[in-house]
């Protein structure tokens, strides 16, 4: 029987942040394919998102809305981002390549994409960002582990 871990696939916005942190210390992210389970080896992994990359360049969006996100019986403070058909387009690219695949908590299938707001730190309606690279995140327990980081170039 294949063991089963846990993953989520980021754009990490804190350049130079740390490659593991407790799950309370996420650095600013925007999530582009939900947590989901997988028995797939890391190195599996990161030749799929590797591929799904491959051609991709930096997308730039913005803050357009603040909201509120129900995760894990509680409020979330955010700011959504525009829902660009760049990033429509990554966000799916990702999710093909990795193939079928457990679903964490709520549906897999949905893409509301937003930055959660990170201790002192969020993204403000009306604020540029650039999404430059996208991470591959183990989160075993409290511990999350940040185990491949491709460039989009």
């Amino acid at each position: 029987m294949d063991i089963m871990r846990k993953f989520v696939i980021v754009s990490l916005l804190t350049k130079d942040c740390p490659t593991t942190f407790q799950k309370t210390d996420w650095p600013l992210h925007l999530t582009l394919a939900r947590p989901f389970l997988s028995p797939d080896s890391n190195e599996e992994l990161i030749q799929k998102v590797t591929l799904a990359c491959a051609n991709q360049t930096p997308l730039v969006t913005r803050g357009v809305s603040r909201a509120l996100f129900d995760r894990y019986q509680r409020k979330i403070a955010a700011t959504e981002v525009e829902h660009t058909p760049e990033l429509l387009r990554l966000h799916t690219q990702i999710r093909d390549a990795i193939g079928p695949v457990q679903a964490v908590g709520e549906s897999y299938d949905t893409f509301r994409p937003h930055v959660s707001d990170q201790a002192a730190e969020a993204i403000e309606v009306g604020q540029i960002i650039t999404l430059d690279s996208v991470s591959l995140v183990e989160m075993d327990g409290n511990n999350r582990y940040v185990f491949h980081i491709a460039d989009l170039k």
